[in-house]
């Protein structure tokens, strides 16, 4: 990631997620589980602004 984007360090960059727990079905039987949203980059703080950076997985070679 830093290479990709010439960055000096990570350390402004933060994980886009957002996670929700259910512990109910609609019959109210238990069932535990979580809904999450997760980004596929990372958001860089730029002052005010904010930039979001992509990350792309590399394609696995045969």
């Amino acid at each position: 990631m830093k290479q990709r984007h010439g960055l000096a360090s990570v350390a402004p960059l933060h994980a886009g997620v957002v996670a929700v727990g259910q512990r109910f079905r609609s019959d109210l039987g238990l069932f535990v589980h979580l809904h999450c949203l997760v980004t596929d980059g990372a958001l860089e703080e730029c002052g005010a602004d904010v930039r979001f950076l992509p990350w792309r997985r590399r394609r696995r070679s045969a």
